[in-house]
């Protein structure tokens, strides 16, 4: 319900995105943007499988395909969390395309619905590999020690291989915060501009204090 609310969300809360969505469209005309959102939806659906690592895509595709169990025993069959799935992912992938930012964290939205998804994938196998003797349960042994294994490991190395990003900012921002005898309305200036209004965000986090851009110099 919620997912098919998401329309009406947007009405009462207003897409903030909108004047960002029309500055980046390609100066070019209709065409190059058109062109430049199937690029950038191609990426985002490249970026799947990392994102999910690939024992758990594999999982998620058999899901699709297959779907969960349904109990017929008593005449119930299970709700179409797939359909759902391909329509937020399709609903999703569309609208980051269109607003041009390649960022994986797009993407965490559809996380439940894919691991979801992916689990009834994962019993599926399971199920027809339980009646290949040993050797099914062995190798469904495996593929779900592979599954843990792999995504423990991609989620530690995101977590301690990534700690210096911008750790030159945040250095910089600690030492203006260490030094006392720095006047609290003394300028900090900086050259890191997220967008037009937020000059120094991760400085100023670091520095706790305002800082300034650094200003351009006069055409000479």
């Amino acid at each position: 319900a919620l997912w098919l609310a998401l329309l009406a969300w947007l009405l009462f809360q207003r897409f903030g995105h909108v004047a960002q969505v029309l500055e980046r469209r390609s100066a070019a005309g209709l065409g190059a943007s058109l062109l430049n959102y199937l690029y950038y939806f191609e990426m985002f659906v490249f970026l799947v499988p990392y994102v999910l690592t690939l024992p758990v895509f594999v999982f998620l595709v058999v899901g699709l395909v297959r779907g969960p169990e349904s109990d017929k025993a008593r005449g119930r069959e299970p709700m179409p969390l797939r359909l759902l799935f391909l329509y937020a992912a399709v609903a999703i992938l569309a609208a980051q395309s269109v607003f041009q930012s390649f960022q994986c964290r797009y993407l965490l939205p559809l996380l439940p619905l894919a691991l979801t998804c992916a689990g009834a994938g994962m019993a599926r196998m399971e199920g027809y590999l339980a009646g290949r003797g040993r050797r099914g349960h062995l190798l469904l042994l495996g593929l779900t020690a592979l599954t843990v294994v792999w995504s423990l490991a991609f989620a530690l190395a995101s977590v301690f291989l990534q700690r210096g990003a911008f750790e030159d900012i945040y250095a910089a921002g600690r030492a203006i915060a260490r030094m006392e005898h720095l006047a609290p309305d003394a300028a900090v200036y900086s050259n890191e501009e997220y967008k037009p209004g937020m000059a120094g965000i991760k400085l100023a986090y670091a520095a706790r204090r305002p800082v300034r851009l650094i200003p351009e110099w006069p055409a000479l």
